[in-house]
């Protein structure tokens, strides 16, 4: 029901309506018949993360602690949402080492978004063969959608993690960090960034030119 609501799917879209169903299902309650203490569907928490993250209705903090329950839960995309959180220092304290950990763990359960950033996370870093090895690797998906379903994502998602980590290898392309410089082939890899995800392309961009990237 959250997301139907939320969607606007058969009944009309109600994000108010959305977070209280989420909320619902989310939390721990006690069964009045066995007096006995329950937990919520990891799904709503993580909903409930992804929910409070949006720019409509921001609590960054609300969002970090709704994440970090469903990563608990074993949850793959609160577990990489996790690892930007503490990367930026996004509603909770920067955390290099947490980055890295949830990072690299979501990673190597195939979460393309978490592979997008761990290859900017790898580049801050100068470890520019890594950058480029996980920059090849995600050159390679294109089913978009089978790659969101096996994630537990929404396309959107794995589109900005490809985008990210294609544009990083775009970089160490254009300077020859890591391998033989190949301007034309940056300049492909850019246009594929863009295609994919123009906000996140141009703010990489923007950041590589003030040289922040």
């Amino acid at each position: 029901m959250g997301e139907l609501c939320y969607k606007g799917i058969v009944v009309p879209k109600d994000d108010r309506m959305a977070e209280k169903y989420w909320l619902r299902g989310a939390t721990m309650a006690k069964s009045p018949a066995t007096g006995c203490h329950y937990y919520g569907t990891v799904e709503c928490q993580a909903s409930l993360g992804m929910f409070y993250s949006n720019a409509q209705d921001s609590n960054l903090k609300k969002a970090f602690q709704w994440h970090k329950r469903a990563q608990e839960s074993g949850n793959l995309v609160s577990e990489g949402a996790l690892g930007i959180m503490y990367l930026f220092g996004i509603g909770t304290d920067q955390e290099l080492q947490l980055a890295y950990h949830h990072l690299t763990s979501a990673a190597a359960k195939g979460n393309t978004y978490a592979k997008g950033y761990l290859a900017a996370y790898y580049y801050k870093r100068q470890m520019y063969g890594r950058t480029i090895s996980l920059g090849r690797e995600l050159l390679t998906m294109d089913d978009f959608k089978s790659s969101a379903r096996s994630q537990g994502c929404p396309v959107d998602h794995v589109k900005r993690g490809m985008s990210i980590g294609c544009y990083y290898y775009a970089l160490c392309c254009q300077y020859g960090y890591g391998t033989l410089k190949d301007c034309e082939f940056a300049k492909d890899l850019i246009k594929k960034a863009l295609k994919l995800c123009p906000d996140i392309a141009f703010d990489v961009h923007e950041k590589a030119i003030l040289g922040t990237a």
